[in-house]
């Protein structure tokens, strides 16, 4: 579902909200380029446009919470984290004829599309009430247009993608931060040695060189730009790998703690982020799934639901997991 649609955006855009349930949102970046004859698109110049600061947050009207979902972050580090083993962020270049040009120039289009994903196998349940809000910094002039979509799923998921943003102090060497629960860091530049300590007391430490063998996908493809060139125009299409952009996806596999030792410049402050794989209250997806005013619900002492007949059905056909005790 397009979410908006933003003519000629540059600085930043806010006030964009999304009120359709969803797994993931689509950042469809445009640039339209007029070519004189001979000339060469610059690919790597047309990448590096689409890589806005992203945040995102949620608005509940019926409680007035609001909370993050994505705090301030690079576009193009969500996209790595979102694509992880999954695919990549799919481009597009092409040229077309300038109707009544005669001096053989071209108008080159050029296509990116950057996901972020927002939960596992389902959607996050979203809807007029409890929205997110949508906002961006730092849009590159040039841009001719940006897109941006709702992917939906066919079921709702339990488990939501929380992104979280740390950061080390100017002047603080080295320091140690508590990841228990957390699947996933994303590194960037800055540091010399990262530890993790297992819970059976085992310290393991790497190297920047040694972070990037652990991104076991840091030398697949991130972006991949279809293309295509003439006589009259021109394009080099380089290879996107995750590794070229400069950070590194970490999988914590169960580490309690990490420790993260700075580079001889610590006098300005180090910014990373964590994932991880939040359960959200069953009880809570339930109930606003259920068949309404049904007299057959029990809410529990233990937060679990009671169901009978057509609640069932309406749960089965908009959970994407759930366990069920029947009794007769």
């Amino acid at each position: 579902m397009l979410v908006k649609k933003i003519a000629n955006p540059a600085g930043s855009v806010s006030g964009v909200l999304c009120t359709r349930s969803c797994s993931s949102l689509i950042f469809r970046f445009v640039i339209n380029e007029r070519l004189e004859q001979h000339a060469e698109f610059d690919v790597v110049g047309a990448v590096s446009k689409c890589n806005p600061k992203l945040r995102i947050d949620l608005q509940d009207n019926k409680t007035g919470a609001v909370s993050s979902v994505i705090p301030s972050l690079p576009l193009f580090d969500l996209g790595q984290v979102s694509t992880f083993g999954e695919g990549v962020c799919p481009g597009e270049l092409y040229f077309l004829p300038i109707s009544g040009d005669s001096s053989n120039r071209k108008n080159a289009i050029f296509v990116l599309n950057v996901p972020v994903r927002l939960a596992l196998s389902g959607n996050l349940e979203l809807n007029s009430d409890k929205f997110l809000d949508i906002q961006l910094s730092g849009l590159s002039a040039g841009l001719t247009s940006l897109d941006i979509f709702a992917l939906e799923s066919n079921s709702f998921s339990s488990v939501q993608c929380s992104y979280n943003k740390l950061n080390i102090p100017a002047g603080v060497a080295r320091e140690v931060f508590y990841t228990k629960g957390v699947d996933f860091l994303f590194l960037g530049a800055g540091y010399t040695e990262l530890q993790m300590t297992y819970p059976n007391g085992l310290v393991s430490r790497f190297t920047p060189e040694e972070v990037s063998f652990l991104d076991r996908f840091a030398n697949d493809s991130f972006i991949e730009v279809s293309g295509s060139s003439n006589s009259a125009v021109k394009a080099s299409i380089p290879l996107f790998s995750r590794s070229s952009f400069g950070g590194s996806v970490v999988p914590l596999n169960g580490a309690v703690n990490v420790e993260i030792i700075r580079d001889a410049d610590a006098s300005k402050s180090y910014e990373f982020f964590t994932l991880d794989y939040k359960e959200v209250s069953v009880s809570d997806i339930l109930q606003s799934k259920l068949v309404p005013n049904s007299l057959g619900t029990t809410v529990n002492l233990d937060g679990s639901l009671s169901l009978k007949g057509g609640e069932v059905d309406s749960l089965l056909r908009n959970m994407s997991s759930a366990t069920i005790y029947l009794k007769r």
